[in-house]
């Protein structure tokens, strides 16, 4: 029987480096060539190319693995040159902007851990219809009152977890879709985070991080939504508010975009026939015993330290930088 961790194909694709073994599904390999220009073909002369100018750059410190380097090139449409924009600003952000949840993350830390378990943000082990990875976020559940983890402790938890998702071929062509459950929010919650913190991830992850947000789901929504939403949507694109659904307390609304075989057992009714049995704690419980693994961690710690790096004084001049203005390579 597959465990609860086993259906994240992103733990073992940490550690496949610069070689590469497609697991997308022909509904996903077609949606790569329709919607990201990707060609199987031409995959690996891309990925060399594009690996090739991240080792020329004096001011990186950067991952070369191929699962990271696709997370750019199909989230930039195999745009070489936007590729290379991307995961400039992607480094640069996350080493000035919010190198405390990017950096030297170490998922074992008591503070990361404690906020990890809550269950404020739970990967969803089975996919929708179109293969999208879900993600459940319930603010709620965090206690702004205790001493065990901060705003910072759970912004550095989800960016351990991002570290895994984002290694995952169907992740990264098919995208996430957020459900948002806003039970038990209050006030105090956006004082936990902080204005500026809600500001600046918001900014962050819509930039300057490679992946593709396809759907946000907003339930139970109430006077503090309101007020977070009146901070955060003028750093919205409009193609983001677009893709905003809120709905108030009935799931049967939820229902209709988002499949119950998706979701933890605890958001589905009494009478549910179908497999899904998991509760919500149970998938945070088997994604962090996965992740805490000794060879797991100490690899997120590796890429989020050792290969995260920038050194401004020795970033070259535009004029040294060379052009790829070309959307991918032709090769007969």
């Amino acid at each position: 029987m597959t465990s609860i961790a086993d259906q994240f194909d992103g733990f073992k694709a940490l550690f496949t480096g610069e070689t590469y073994e497609c697991k997308l599904d022909a509904k996903s390999l077609k949606k790569a060539k329709d919607e990201l220009n990707e060609d199987p073909r031409e995959r690996e002369a891309a990925l060399k190319q594009f690996r090739q100018w991240v080792k020329e750059q004096p001011h990186y410190t950067c991952c070369l693995d191929s699962t990271f380097l696709l997370m750019f090139l199909r989230r930039c449409k195999f745009s070489q040159l936007e590729a290379r924009k991307m995961l400039d600003h992607y480094i640069t952000m996350s080493v000035k902007m919010v190198p405390e949840w990017m950096l030297k993350n170490d998922i074992l830390d008591p503070r990361a851990k404690a906020a990890f378990l809550t269950g404020f943000c739970v990967p969803l082990p089975q996919r929708d219809d179109q293969g999208r990875r879900l993600l459940l976020m319930k603010p709620g559940v965090l206690n702004p009152e205790k001493n065990e983890y901060d705003g910072t402790d759970v912004y550095r938890a989800i960016g351990a977890m991002f570290m895994v998702l984002q290694r995952e071929d169907m992740t990264q062509v098919n995208g996430y879709v957020f459900f948002q459950d806003y039970t038990g929010m209050s006030p105090k919650h956006i004082t936990f985070f902080g204005i500026e913190n809600m500001k600046k991830s918001t900014k962050f992850w819509q930039d300057n991080f490679p992946a593709r947000f396809k759907e946000m789901h907003y339930y139970n929504t109430g006077a503090v939504f309101e007020a977070i939403m009146q901070l955060i949507k003028p750093f919205l694109s409009k193609k983001i508010q677009d893709r905003i659904k809120v709905y108030g307390n009935n799931m049967e609304d939820v229902y209709k975009n988002i499949p119950m075989k998706c979701l933890p057992s605890d958001y589905l009714p009494d009478d549910y026939k179908g497999s899904n049995t998991y509760s919500m704690m149970e998938i945070v419980e088997s994604f962090y015993k996965k992740m805490s693994e000794l060879e797991i961690s100490k690899r997120i710690k590796y890429c989020s330290t050792e290969l995260m790096g920038l050194d401004e004084s020795k970033r070259p001049s535009n004029k040294d930088e060379p052009q790829a203005s070309f959307r991918k390579l032709n090769i007969d």
